[in-house]
């Protein structure tokens, strides 16, 4: 079925689904006698280039727009931003229904059709409860899969790139978008990659190197909505228990500032075998050998 559709970035889509955010701003109005359902398509990156698209966005609300106006101090908090400017536009949304589809949806600039497949509708104390630290603690027993790569994927995998290692690199380095893009296009090795799936939906991907003995977790990256629900530790503990059958040892390297992960890693058995001035590199058996970093 073909809904009319407004793209925002995560998470504000959850936040609009869970009733949180009530306020959509916008430097431009809808068409005048626009009216009827509006489909709520949440991706992972910025639109910025008139008719760029993302294949990858999902649905999560259909809403009606109530009103649209000048947008306001007031509407800071409402609209979950973090200032406020003028010349902008305040969407007023009620009738908000949250709903869950496990097909991508076409994520695009300004108002436009999209097709959706098959959806529920849920609850908002759900979506709201999936927000909260106690909603997102870790269930392995969901079920995820691993599958190649192709030319397709190339966006997807840089946006995973990038969204979830610029916490990181801005802190240590700075951050240069047209830099970044750069150094995943040269390191891109496709034949190292699969794409992590979680209930039918791609959240990230693995990306694995071999040496003799040694498998290096070269990047295991998850887009911020679905972590935290022990996805990475179960794709992990399954790569560790191959390895182990295999008489391989894993290996990995985490940021020193990335404290999390870090423990996360530790917590799975990973030991620190050495580190450089940014990173910990750390193993799981093989902690006596003599390895090469």
């Amino acid at each position: 079925m073909k809904y009319k559709a407004l793209s925002v970035v995560y998470p504000a889509g959850q936040k609009i689904a869970s009733g949180q955010k009530t306020i959509e701003v916008r430097s431009w109005m809808p068409p005048k006698y626009f009216s009827g359902d509006l489909l709520i398509v949440e991706n992972h990156r910025f639109l910025r280039m008139p008719g760029e698209t993302d294949t990858h966005g999902h649905a999560v609300a259909l809403v009606r727009i109530r009103k649209v106006r000048e947008y306001t101090e007031e509407d800071v908090n409402p609209a979950t931003a973090s200032r406020w400017d003028s010349g902008y536009y305040s969407w007023e949304l009620e009738d908000v229904r949250p709903i869950r589809s496990d097909i991508p949806v076409l994520a695009a600039r300004d108002i436009y059709e999209a097709d959706l497949g098959e959806f529920i509708f849920i609850e908002k104390e759900k979506v709201m409860r999936s927000l909260s630290p106690e909603g997102r603690k870790g269930d392995s027993s969901k079920v995820y899969a691993l599958d190649k790569v192709c030319v397709d994927d190339y966006e997807f995998l840089k946006t995973v790139h990038h969204v979830t290692l610029k916490p990181h690199v801005e802190k240590i380095w700075g951050w240069d978008e047209l830099v970044q893009d750069s150094y995943f296009k040269n390191g891109f090795h496709p034949d190292h990659i699969q794409i992590i799936f979680y209930e039918g939906i791609p959240i990230g991907y693995l990306e694995l190197t071999q040496e003799e003995s040694i498998v290096t977790i070269a990047n295991i990256l998850i887009l911020p909505r679905f972590q935290g629900f022990g996805i990475g530790s179960k794709i992990i503990n399954d790569l560790i228990e191959r390895n182990i059958a295999s008489g391989l040892i894993t290996k990995l390297g985490v940021f020193k500032i990335n404290t999390r992960a870090k423990k996360l890693y530790e917590s799975l058995g990973f030991q620190i075998q050495s580190e450089t001035e940014t990173h910990f590199v750390m193993i799981y058996g093989g902690i006596n050998d003599s390895l090469t970093v």
